[in-house]
């Protein structure tokens, strides 16, 4: 009686130690080796959906700087064709005159010049056409400067317009910056290239554009 059960007691010993072996194996062939399961626990980068880029993913910034002492007033992410428009009071007519740019790599290439009315020291030897309540001059000049002298009267704001879902849709973000607020005399506007080396100088028809 008494000598079997240590028999006993050893096949369950046996019984237990298979289940452990077989449980590991099945462990394994489900995870991996045990040295991978630790990645389980890596953080998921999370993908970022079209229209929803991060200002850091940007590849330039519009940089609104103090034209005299060159202190940066202002840094706006932006990226290729993106509007930067400059909108501004005539100081006689008392009407709104818009500057428009597109950011064009390192420079801001100007397309139009719009006014709501068509007075005193406006383009009158320029092809002037009309768009719904709009006098419209077509540019294509590009700058790498453009220097802007903010006004009270004039109340200088910069309009940054960046289309979210390319050209398939109408569908843009605007913002608006006071410079008036932020600037106590003559600013600059420059594209600088983010993450690279000193942009590369493109041609254009100046180097610098007063406002």
């Amino acid at each position: 009686m008494f000598t079997r059960r240590p028999v006993r007691l050893g096949a369950a010993v046996i019984v237990v130690l298979s289940l452990v072996a077989i449980s590991s194996l099945v462990a394994v062939s489900a995870f991996g080796p045990a040295s991978s399961l630790s990645n389980l626990s890596d953080p998921i980068e999370t993908a970022t959906h079209p229209g929803e880029a991060s200002d850091t993913e940007l590849a330039y910034t519009l940089v609104v700087a103090d034209a005299e002492t060159g202190e940066t007033l202002l840094e706006i992410p932006v990226e290729d064709r993106d509007t930067v428009t400059l909108a501004y009071t005539h100081s006689v007519e008392k009407t709104t005159i818009e500057d428009v740019y597109v950011v064009d790599g390192t420079t801001l290439r100007m397309t139009e010049m719009r006014f709501q009315s068509h007075g005193a020291g406006l383009p009158s030897d320029e092809s002037v056409h009309r768009d719904g309540e709009w006098f419209v001059v077509d540019r294509d000049d590009r700058y790498e400067t453009v220097r802007v002298a903010p006004g009270a009267i004039a109340g200088h704001e910069l309009v940054l317009e960046r289309d979210q879902h390319g050209d398939e849709q109408d569908d843009t973000t605007e913002k608006r910056y006071d410079l008036v607020e932020r600037s106590d005399g003559p600013v600059t506007l420059t594209i600088r290239e983010n993450g690279g080396t000193d942009p590369v100088s493109r041609d254009s028809n100046n180097d610098e554009k007063p406002g």
